[in-house]
């Protein structure tokens, strides 16, 4: 243990402290009013690698969780993807057509739209869903994920955030100065130009990732995704007055570590790019 934090630096214990805060909260909250739970005796469980047995979905906490894992993996990665391809080419538009009022008019419609609740998105998008393809809706699972990682990437912010960070990314990347700093250094202007485009990708993306674990759990539970989203659902609203609690802190623990190793991610990459990140004066 001192090793893996020595390694991994003191930011290991926030994570830790808070992974443990948010479990029992989550604990005490399912107690109310149900019959009590230990959450002492879950997590000595953990301890030795032993999550509990979920009622809702039937057989060992890990085994259910892996079996869920890939469809919100797939819509947290989706959305992440088409936010950056999509807020890379809006952002260039703004920068290329700075003085156009159509942009301009266009991008705080996008702002506008970006920033709803991803429960008013995921609303609307069903309505639509419904009026295209009438009650085969609900059987195109494809199609719901898609859009789903969609409403992902526009709910909350994400979008218009990427849009204004990669904008400011053109606008002072693009300059003359930048380039002749690159020149004089003998460094590549395309891989510098690269770089901070990932740099503040992956640190958006560490930021935002809270927002996107948040939104699967209303995408999936709207749209009928078997996914860790609709799974907290189901442990909710099953089990009677006891409800499943080991599924609960299950996805609570794994939710909490993949915003940790997000920000360990953004702080790898930063650490590693930090040199290349800006040759302007």
């Amino acid at each position: 243990m001192f090793g893996f934090v020595r390694v991994m630096g003191r930011g290991v214990l926030q994570y830790v402290l808070v992974a443990l805060a948010a479990t029992f909260i989550i604990s005490t909250l399912i107690s109310i009013g149900s019959e009590e739970v230990s959450y002492l005796s879950w997590l000595g469980g953990v301890s030795h690698l032993d999550f509990g047995r979920t009622s809702s979905l039937g057989g060992d906490v890990p085994i259910a969780l892996w079996k869920r894992l890939p469809v919100s993996l797939f819509l947290v990665v989706w959305s992440l993807f088409f936010s950056l391809v999509t807020s890379v080419g809006i952002a260039y538009l703004l920068f290329r057509y700075r003085y156009s009022r159509l942009l301009r008019a266009a991008a705080i419609l996008l702002d506008i739209s970006s920033n709803l609740p991803v429960f008013l998105i995921s609303i609307l998008a069903l309505l639509a869903m419904f009026a295209v393809f009438g009650s085969d809706y609900s059987t195109n699972v494809l199609v719901k994920l898609i859009v789903g990682g969609i409403i992902l990437a526009f709910g909350d912010g994400c979008l218009s955030t990427m849009v204004r960070e990669f904008k400011i990314t053109f606008e002072r990347l693009a300059g003359k100065r930048y380039i002749v700093a690159c020149r004089i250094r003998k460094i590549s202007y395309f891989a510098t130009f690269a770089r901070s485009f990932l740099l503040s990708f992956v640190t958006i993306a560490a930021n935002r990732v809270v927002y996107l674990l948040s939104g699967i759990v209303i995408v999936e539970f709207i749209f009928m995704v078997p996914g860790l989203g609709s799974a907290t659902i189901e442990a909710l609203i099953s089990g009677g007055r006891t409800r499943d609690h080991d599924l609960l802190l299950g996805i609570t623990l794994l939710f909490v570590t993949v915003v940790y190793l997000f920000r360990v991610l953004d702080s790898l990459v930063s650490a590693h790019y930090t040199k290349f990140k800006d040759y302007t004066f």
